[in-house]
């Protein structure tokens, strides 16, 4: 079992498929179309602003035999024992 507080993201750039339908596109970036985007558009309708809270040292864990793992939409770009770009 595993926490959903979302401080444990890997992939900054996609939505937590929790979050959304399993059609719904995960990536923040490819278009302007996402659940993110719908549901940004629809609280600004009713005068809400969102504000997203990132905490980037309580990212990625030892969960499940891998870690420290980074995405990059959803492209690997590191994880705690491969980081070439030294991230």
């Amino acid at each position: 079992m595993a926490p959903i507080h979302g401080y444990w993201a890997k992939d900054f750039k996609r939505l937590n498929p929790r979050l959304a339908d399993k059609d719904d596109e995960l990536s923040l970036v490819k278009n302007q179309e996402t659940v993110f985007d719908k549901l940004v558009a629809a609280v600004h309708n009713l005068g809400i602003k969102i504000i997203l809270d990132i905490v980037c040292n309580h990212s990625s864990p030892d969960a499940g035999g891998k870690k420290g793992q980074l995405f990059d939409d959803g492209v690997l770009i590191a994880d705690f024992h491969n980081d070439v770009n030294e991230l």
